[in-house]
């Protein structure tokens, strides 16, 4: 999961936007958890984080791509209505336990 992301090349500028993008991958599947970089800096989503990707994503503001990615994965979990119903708590709970770590770690 780690280097399918970039995790190490993301890490360099923010080990909270790596954490943040592996753990939805952990989570989710690694072209999930890259989508929703790319959508959370406006690269284009193919779900594969390559030289452009980590370009754009690396000339912004870590906080600003933690938040964004936060917004879009809860985003993704509620769009599953009615496994929401069941894991939503839990779900929910994560994103933002993953939010605060990341936001700490900068």
């Amino acid at each position: 999961y780690w280097d399918r992301i970039k995790g190490t090349k993301i890490a360099k500028k923010s080990l909270g936007m790596a954490l943040f993008c592996f753990d939805f991958s952990v989570n989710a599947g690694t072209r999930r958890g890259a989508k929703t970089l790319q959508r959370a800096c406006g690269a284009s989503p193919d779900g594969i984080i390559g030289k452009k990707t980590l370009a754009v994503a690396l000339r912004q503001d870590p906080d600003y791509i933690i938040r964004r990615m936060h917004e879009i994965r809860q985003a993704f979990y509620e769009s599953l209505e009615s496994k929401f119903k069941v894991f939503g708590k839990g779900w929910t709970r994560r994103n933002k336990e993953v939010l605060e770590t990341a936001q700490s770690l900068g």
